[in-house]
């Protein structure tokens, strides 16, 4: 039992004060230029890379109690298990992690122990272990071999300086790690910055080119819009010429008519007074008549008389025939009254014929004059409601051409836009190109 205990004594010396030959040369780690600077903070000398040394045989003895009781807790964990499960197998990694952990202890640290952690590192990013559970792992580690060293039979300070170099190399491998962790993200995520740049550019340039030649085309259709809406302003403008000319002649037309009717008023007053002349007319002819009749029977009785006197004239012998000349003379007389009478009848039976004649014509004249009279009033109030028409055509028209030229204007405004989304597109694709 003494010699026991004398021999773990002159282990616990060796490990602790035995001097041995270690290797820090960080000269030749390019990649990674502030690995001294990592040591010295976290106050990593020499003398912790010996007693490295010194305990990986220690460490090396009770290995597979370290793998094993990390396995154990980290196949706890379903998403770690799932990880194990489709990368490798626990016995393969348990090697793995104790040929790591024992190389952790050989007190070198050099290009090569660097290139090995940054390989774990870039295989555990692949395999897509998230750093959060990397660094679980490796405390689990430290957790195991702080209970293995709290087990042995040393004095306390030689228990704290095992703890302490130990619980540095894992804090070392911990950064060498997140540090390979950082670089291989930068390097993922300007990989996807310049996959999704390129296909941002590709999209950004099909879309600036096609958008361009969208403008392009609508550009032109639009000037086809504003030269055809010019020709349909065009075409407005002659018809307001044109409703304004037939208003001019509608309005002229209504002024004729007008003066039409007052003058159909005015025949009509004048073919009423001609009217009441030929009545009085008639009603003279009618009294010539009468007083030729009267003058016929004057002319009867006085030949009537003349020869009655002729008689008498006879029978008085010579003393009559003064008498019976006179008589003769008064018969001549009587009879060419007559003849004269005759004569006169029948003038003023032929102008009572013209008179009647006249009478019925200046009738129908009348009749004629007052039907053209309300025909020319109606003609009047057609005019009327068509020059009313034309003038709310006029003002539809009117309002048409104004609609239209702000319709023009519209269009010729969005031409311009487009004209300036065209210019855009172009500058757009040819950002797109300097990207």
């Amino acid at each position: 039992m003494l010699l026991l205990k004398k021999q773990a004594k002159k282990e616990e010396e060796m490990i602790f004060n035995a001097p041995v030959s270690v290797q820090l040369d960080f000269h030749g780690v390019t990649s990674h230029p502030d690995i001294s600077k990592q040591l010295e903070f976290i106050e990593f000398k020499v003398e912790d890379a010996a007693l490295l040394k010194n305990l990986q045989p220690y460490i090396a003895q009770h290995i597979e109690e370290i793998v094993e009781a990390f396995y154990k807790q980290i196949l706890l964990v379903p998403s770690l298990k799932h990880i194990i499960q489709e990368n490798s197998t626990v016995n393969r990694l348990k090697q793995t992690l104790q040929v790591h952990i024992i190389e952790m202890f050989s007190g070198d640290i050099n290009q090569e122990y660097i290139q090995k952690r940054l390989k774990v590192a870039h295989i555990h990013f692949k395999i897509g272990l998230l750093p959060k559970w990397y660094i679980g792992a490796f405390q689990q580690v430290l957790v195991e071999m702080i209970k293995h060293i709290n087990r042995m039979a040393w004095l306390p300070q030689h228990k704290e300086a095992a703890i302490l170099v130990a619980s540095k190399i894992i804090s070392f491998e911990t950064q060498l790690v997140l540090e390979e962790y950082d670089k291989e993200n930068l390097r993922l995520r300007e990989m996807d910055y310049e996959r999704v740049k390129g296909e941002l550019k590709d999209n950004i340039s099909i879309l600036s080119k096609n958008l361009a030649e969208l403008t392009e085309e609508t550009n032109s259709s639009v000037n086809q819009v504003v030269q055809q809406s010019l020709a349909i302003n065009e075409g407005i403008q002659s018809s307001v010429q044109q409703t304004r000319f037939i208003q001019k002649e509608a309005q002229e037309g209504t002024d004729l008519v007008e003066k039409l009717e007052l003058q159909m008023e005015t025949i009509a007053l004048q073919t009423n007074g001609m009217n009441e002349i030929v009545e009085q007319l008639k009603v003279s002819s009618d009294q010539i008549t009468q007083i030729v009749s009267l003058v016929k029977q004057i002319a009867d009785q006085t030949n009537l008389l003349s020869l009655n006197a002729s008689i008498e004239a006879a029978r008085a012998g010579s003393h009559g025939r003064g008498f019976a000349v006179v008589a003769e003379e008064v018969r001549k007389l009587a009879a060419q009254s007559k003849q004269s009478v005759e004569q006169i009848t029948d003038l003023t039976n032929h102008s009572s014929n013209l008179t009647a004649q006249a009478v019925q014509t200046t009738n129908g004249i009348s009749d004629l004059v007052n039907k053209s009279l309300a025909n020319s009033t109606l003609t009047q109030e057609k005019f009327h409601i068509i020059l009313d028409s034309i003038m709310q055509s006029e003002q539809q028209i009117s309002s048409v051409d104004e609609g239209m030229n702000n319709f023009v204007q519209i269009i010729r405004e969005i031409g311009n836009y487009y004209s300036k989304v065209a210019d855009s597109a172009k500058q757009l694709n040819e950002a797109t190109i300097d990207l």
